[in-house]
């Protein structure tokens, strides 16, 4: 490979009072370098790049050279360099070598460094080919201003991974807008990716690492024919059905764990109650589209419900559901909120009596609001006697009045949705009242009922309650004149008193 060096050069007249004549030569020229190392008085050294093609850089015109000079140089080249080997032991040179070297093979290099870091609270997503969705990324926008082939090489002090997209991308698909990847062509457990890219195109590099959970400082070296500009890039895909927007990904992280102490439900599709629940009030600030993905040991399934969760009637409410979107047994929910309207998220397992950590993630244009819904129990045991009040249960003449009740008032501490069921043998009924319970007007006052049509017809109300109130369940039975054992168990936000029974 030959190299050639474009410089200037002055040749002094044999009469020092015209100093130096820059007409006797022309002055700009290419010569090669192995001659140059040869020539004296070299006054300085610029900065060297390269450059495969010496005729088209020589026409767009560097270093000032006139458009006459621009045509001939590089014809005039060997004869150049033949005078200056005429010339050189009878003449003192004045050389001044410019910016550029040139070589026949590559074209003009320049380096950009861009160095930031992955932390804890960095977002999170499943790389592609990756298995979990707990690798920490940072994402930078590329943008670049002479097309041609660039080389992105990492250094960092743990096992890197790269992969370069088109923009935009969908942060929860990455594979979809994904152009190559790397972790390990660089050396060192560095990546190094080499892609030709155009000028008028805005790409996406997206820095990870080979294991999950791993953090730490990384640079980024990148080389090609003009500098580079990386920002980091926070806009990302979110699809709907019907449209594709591109909005600021935002990240937003809820932990939580599944364990004994939890409630049990019998979620949607299964045909146990030993699924053990977690309901999380979701609060959204903006209107829009939101994505929820889990991370977690154990095959787990969300529920996504508005206004309310009752866990004994699993499917009221529910506008949302998945279980193994996100492989792995993880689910990926896309749901539209709006803003001031009440959402849960409920969390449970695939399997029966299953207990362990989750981690639950949500991009979406706003960070949203996780609030736990605690959920208390209370317990209320009594028993329906030959003792017991009765009452006509349809407040007509269509039974003859023996359908033994016990009615008590409801005490709670905390606004909330409550529920309350009942797990004796007997095939109970209840009714839930305000402020007041008539026997001999059953239909006053009467909030809601359940008429043994719950849970193989044992009694159970769900209804929202304010501390303020004053409320009265009403516990009976679908037949007249039966009698046993019952016990009330309710489900709140806070603990629910049952005073003396109201007869």
């Amino acid at each position: 490979m030959i190299e050639y060096l474009l410089i200037d050069i002055s040749l002094p007249s044999s009469n020092p009072m015209y100093g130096y004549r820059e007409s006797y030569v022309t002055q700009y020229f290419l010569v090669e370098t192995k001659l140059m190392k040869t020539m004296p008085n070299i006054r300085y050294l610029h900065l060297i790049i390269e450059n495969h093609d010496i005729q088209r850089k020589i026409q767009k015109g560097v270093c000032g050279s006139t458009s006459e000079n621009k045509e001939s140089l590089a014809n005039r080249a060997l004869e150049i360099q033949t005078e200056i080997r005429a010339h050189r032991k009878s003449f003192q040179f004045q050389i001044r070598l410019l910016y550029f070297i040139f070589r026949n093979a590559v074209d003009a290099r320049v380096t950009t460094n861009y160095t930031n870091g992955l932390s804890s609270y960095s977002s999170t997503f499943m790389r592609p080919y990756g298995y979990t969705n707990n690798y920490y990324f940072h994402a930078i926008a590329v943008r670049i201003f002479s097309s041609g082939l660039y080389s992105f090489t990492s250094n960092s002090t743990f096992d890197i991974y790269g992969s370069f997209h088109r923009y935009p991308v969908d942060i929860t698909i990455p594979s979809q807008s994904m152009i190559t990847d790397d972790y390990y062509n660089g050396g060192d457990r560095q990546f190094q990716i080499n892609i030709d890219l155009q000028s008028n195109q805005t790409y996406v590099l997206i820095v990870s690492t080979y294991s999950p959970n791993v953090t730490g400082l990384f640079t980024i070296i990148v080389e090609g024919p003009s500098n580079v500009e990386l920002i980091h890039n926070d806009y990302f895909v979110l699809e709907t059905t019907t449209t594709t927007t591109i909005r600021p990904m935002i990240t937003s992280n809820y932990l939580g764990f599944l364990s004994s102490d939890n409630l049990q439900f019998n979620r949607p599709t299964s045909n146990s109650d030993n699924h053990y629940y977690q309901a999380i009030e979701i609060t959204a600030t903006v209107s829009d589209t939101y994505i929820f993905m889990s991370s977690s040991t154990f095959g787990i399934y969300g529920y996504f419900y508005e206004n309310s969760f009752d866990p004994y009637y699993s499917n009221r409410n529910l506008i949302a559901s998945n279980y193994d979107d996100s492989d792995n047994t993880q689910f990926r929910i896309n749901v539209t909120l709006q803003f001031q309207r009440k959402y849960i998220l409920v969390i449970t397992s695939f399997g029966y009596n299953i207990t362990g950590a989750f981690l639950i993630k949500a991009i979406g244009p706003t960070p949203l609001l996780f609030t736990p819904i605690n959920q208390i129990k209370s317990y209320y045991g009594d028993s329906l006697s030959c003792s017991s009040s009765t009452f006509s249960r349809w407040g007509s003449t269509n039974d003859h009045g023996c359908y033994f009740y016990q009615a008590n008032r409801i005490e709670i501490s905390m606004n909330g949705f409550y529920t309350f069921f009942d797990n004796s043998s007997m095939d109970t009924v209840g009714y839930l009242y305000s402020d007041s319970f008539d026997p001999s007007r059953p239909y006053q006052n009467l909030i809601t009922s359940n008429h043994g049509d719950f849970n193989y017809l044992h009694l159970g109300i769900s209804y929202t309650l304010q501390s303020t109130g004053s409320y009265i369940l009403v516990v009976t039975t679908r037949r007249e004149n039966v009698q046993g054992s019952f016990q009330i168990t309710a489900v709140g936000p806070s603990s629910s008193s049952h005073p003396i029974p109201q007869c």
